[in-house]
């Protein structure tokens, strides 16, 4: 099943800069609900919930190739999440 995600990401990724593409990703077996928590009533992500259900994963995905401080990224990360 990972595989036939992968192709479709291999094929959008030829039309995209370097920095555009998607490097990682990871797919979960939970539903995400108003019931669970992730969704908000009107179907919106509520991305401090993801962050805090999800932080370890997360962090991996997003994780910097280059030698930065992972707490300044994880700080950046909650950031962009929470806005």
């Amino acid at each position: 099943m990972i595989s036939r995600y992968q192709q479709e990401i291999d094929e959008v990724n030829k039309n995209l800069s370097p920095h555009e593409q998607i490097k990682r990703f990871c797919l979960f077996r939970d539903e995400w609900s108003t019931a669970t928590g992730e969704l908000s009533p009107t179907l919106k992500l509520r991305r401090n919930i993801v962050y805090e259900k999800y932080a370890t994963i997360l962090k991996e995905i997003f994780r910097h190739d280059e030698a930065q401080d992972e707490k300044e990224m994880l700080n950046k990360m909650k950031k962009k999440m929470s806005s």
